[in-house]
């Protein structure tokens, strides 16, 4: 239980946190507290990911995308093991003062989310989490609190990625990339081809499970090949895509806990 409650605050305790100073609805009329609340909540609509906790960089397998489209409607998007794979799920919030609350049914329990957001201005927030995990009225795990630091994303590159783009590693260590070119192709419907050079032809590979999304300049894919049934991912920063070329990069951490970084380029190409 303590296992799923630590993720879930990674993947879940920025969606609740950006909603502070916001309305509030009592019957039809709503409510502001006061003009600094109306400031913040002028200043949260946009998208959001979390760079640092307790003042430690996150890996870009732990980072999540949250999207404000209002004062009481927003998304998020996060996958990480092999147990959440979620893309702009919607969510609402409920908030009282400097506190914002989230409630998240996990079966067999209810995630309960706070947050205190410490200062937020047009390009970084900064809040103050915690998670209590509840089976009924009984508190069976705490995570928190945490300090937790987001930027404002200013790109969102959903559409730009779809197509097909041929490239490689352009870093020293990569999990699962051979420093050799290979092919993707970024479909409308979230799915992708791979493609592998043999015999000097493109050939797509047969892959059960080969799936992504792109929330701002987060990537995430999914993937599973031939008859395993083991789940691999990856995940990347959208760097940039101009004039068809396009960069990716990562911050990851080693079998020994050490943090490296990981990069790779792409161009786009016509032809499979």
């Amino acid at each position: 239980m303590k296992r799923m409650v630590q993720g879930m605050m990674v993947a879940l305790v920025c969606g609740a946190a950006f909603l502070t100073g916001c309305s509030s609805k009592d019957g039809e009329k709503t409510v502001f507290l006061d003009d600094y609340e109306k400031n913040i909540a002028n200043m949260v609509v946009g998208k959001w990911i979390n760079v640092e906790d307790a003042g430690k960089a996150v890996s870009t397998d732990m980072k999540n995308v949250i999207t404000i489209e209002n004062f009481t409607k927003g998304y998020f998007s996060t996958s990480f093991g092999e147990t959440a794979w979620i893309n702009r799920e919607p969510f609402e919030i409920k908030f009282k003062r400097d506190t914002l609350s989230w409630i998240i049914p996990s079966d067999p329990a209810l995630i309960y989310v706070e947050h205190v957001v410490n200062s937020v201005n047009e390009t970084e927030m900064n809040t103050t989490s915690r998670i209590v995990a509840k089976v009924g009225d009984q508190v069976v795990d705490e995570v928190g609190p945490m300090t937790m630091r987001y930027v404002k994303l200013a790109k969102d590159y959903r559409q730009d990625i779809i197509g097909l783009w041929e490239g490689k590693v352009t870093s020293d260590s990569s999990k699962f990339d051979d420093g050799e070119l290979h092919r993707w192709e970024y479909r409308e419907d979230g799915s992708y081809v791979y493609y592998s050079m043999v015999d000097g032809n493109w050939i797509a590979v047969d892959q059960p499970l080969n799936q992504y999304y792109v929330d701002g300049i987060l990537l995430c894919t999914r993937w599973k090949n031939g008859e395993e049934t083991q789940e691999n991912r990856e995940w990347w920063e959208i760097e940039s895509i101009e004039d068809g070329v396009m960069k990716w990069k990562a911050l990851r951490l080693g079998d020994d806990g050490a943090p490296y970084a990981a990069s790779f380029s792409m161009t786009k190409v016509t032809e499979p």
